[in-house]
């Protein structure tokens, strides 16, 4: 199998190069377009934010050992709260940012997967919407052929405490119908 992603159109091809779902899509299916409302350069300056505390904490946990380029003090407190809770809590990243598919009817790209066994999504949103990561985190255990009853979100409220919290996945029979549901409506 072999997914070919497309980052300036955020578009998954399935081997056929065929367009497949997203795991944003299938969740915005299900529960709405939660940001429909937001004006567009409030989300771009949010998803900009998201997509630098990603680039971040990807680079730490590539090679933790090298000396970080220099970052603004904000970011770099963000980066010292994960290194801080990451050594309370205890976690160990195994891979990062890697995408995954089910049976090429859908894809997405997930942000952890530790060596405890569970999926990691960091947030760096002022809400963290649980439901939403329930969803995510369960079709990401489906993609990878595991079932799980829990998973975790780094949240990283701007100017606020980071968090480790605890998320209850959808069970795989949950994502397979909602994947059927996306599918036999478009």
């Amino acid at each position: 199998m072999a997914i070919t992603y497309i980052d300036e159109a955020h578009l998954y091809l399935n081997s056929d190069g065929i367009i497949i779902p997203s795991v944003s899509q299938l969740i915005n299916f299900q529960l709405g377009n939660e940001y429909e409302s937001v004006p567009p350069w409030i989300l771009k300056r949010a998803a900009d934010y998201g997509t630098k505390i990603h680039a971040l904490i990807q680079e730490y946990e590539e090679n933790p050992e090298v000396e970080l380029t220099p970052y603004e003090i904000e970011d770099w407190k963000v980066l010292m709260d994960y290194i801080k809770l990451k050594k309370q809590v205890g976690w160990v990243v195994h891979s990062m940012e890697q995408i995954v598919d089910y049976q090429e009817r859908y894809a997405g790209r997930y942000d952890m997967f530790c060596c405890d066994g569970y999926m990691y999504d960091i947030k760096t949103t002022s809400k963290l919407m649980v439901e939403h990561l329930e969803i995510q985190l369960g079709l990401y255990y489906l993609a990878l052929g595991m079932e799980e009853d829990k998973g975790y979100c780094i949240w990283i409220p701007k100017n606020d405490l980071i968090q480790r919290v605890e998320i209850k996945p959808w069970s795989n029979a949950r994502c397979i119908d909602l994947l059927e549901r996306y599918e036999n409506e478009n």
